[in-house]
């Protein structure tokens, strides 16, 4: 069993990632993308333990851009350059 930042560094997934994808799982009809990941509680700490096993059949996740997001950024209009004369 590994923690979620121990499997997140073994499978090549950032930490937030697996944090979201166990979230997900915990609730009702979530996708259950780590299967037998369980949350357990040392005093006041609460860690993810997820099975070992599970490092070689997890995807990365595409990382693809957002849809209708474009490249760039907006550039405003250029001023008008007019130059006083004295």
């Amino acid at each position: 069993m590994l923690t979620a930042k121990e499997f997140a560094a073994e499978a090549g997934i950032s930490y937030p990632i697996i944090i979201r994808w166990l979230k997900e799982q915990q609730q009702p009809g979530g996708e259950q993308r780590l299967p037998g990941a369980v949350q357990t509680e040392v005093g006041k700490l609460r860690a993810w333990q997820i099975p070992a096993s599970l490092v070689a059949k997890v995807q990365k996740p595409d990382r693809k851009p957002k849809r209708g997001w474009k490249k760039g950024r907006k550039r405003k209009p250029a001023p008008d350059s007019e130059t006083k004369s004295e």
